[in-house]
């Protein structure tokens, strides 16, 4: 072996050696690995890392059960002494064209209209009604109103007052 510096050119009998590489890790020796050591001791605790980001909101929960029933309220005052009051119940007789039309019935003076509506007659098709409800004059519902087309039958209203 002669030893040169990295610029001399070696001779044709001689091969270029270069020093201090790391090559490809070798095939394990003969008797393959050894056996595995011992656990280490724990290493000294790491400082508290930051605090992570807030998770999705999770999906809505169950119904709860319904609670208790509460204490039952003080009794409210006394009434006015109550009173009286007259129900009247008016029909008549209805009929509504084909091409339409409305009629109306009337409670007496001095009454309001409570409720009302209609019972169509018999016939080969059912009713057309538009309109169903009281009739109203300066806010006080005074009688029953129905628009409509081809209805025959009855109409009522129901009245109370004094």
């Amino acid at each position: 072996m002669r030893l040169v510096n990295a610029t001399t050119m070696c001779k044709t009998t001689e091969t270029k050696v270069s020093w201090n590489k790391t090559g490809p890790q070798g095939p394990v020796g003969i008797g393959g690995t050894g056996p595995k050591g011992d656990t280490g001791a724990q290493g000294p605790k790491g400082d508290k890392g930051e605090r992570g980001l807030s998770g999705p909101q999770g999906p809505k929960g169950e119904t709860g059960a319904r609670g208790p029933a509460g204490p039952a309220g003080p009794a409210g005052p006394a009434g006015s002494g109550g009173g009286s009051a007259n129900v009247v119940t008016k029909a008549d007789s209805l009929y509504l064209p084909a091409d339409g039309g409305s009629d109306d019935i009337m409670c007496p003076d001095n009454m309001v209209a409570t409720g009302g509506g209609f019972i169509a007659g018999s016939g080969a098709s059912a009713p057309y009604i538009t309109t169903n409800a009281p009739y109203v004059v300066n806010g006080e519902a005074v009688g029953w109103r129905l628009y409509g087309k081809g209805v025959s039958g009855t109409i009522y209203v129901i009245c109370i007052g004094g």
